[in-house]
């Protein structure tokens, strides 16, 4: 998806990484955008469906410039 993303707007950044566990420094990114993602988090139960979402919004907080 990535790849694809990347050939058809080669001037933009794409980078595919889980979404629980970004490769980014503390608040090193301006501005982050998600689309279509939290419906992918789904685990076995909804404690851990919940316990994923709740990972990945921090995740996107803690790298998210303030």
């Amino acid at each position: 998806m990535c790849l694809h993303r990347q050939k058809k707007n080669p001037e933009a950044n794409f980078i595919c990484a889980d979404a629980l566990k970004l490769p980014f420094k503390d608040n090193s990114i301006d501005l982050t955008i998600c689309i279509d993602l939290l419906h992918h988090l789904a685990g076995k139960s909804r404690s851990k469906s919940k316990d994923n979402i709740q990972k990945a919004i921090k995740e996107i907080v803690r790298i998210t410039k303030n």
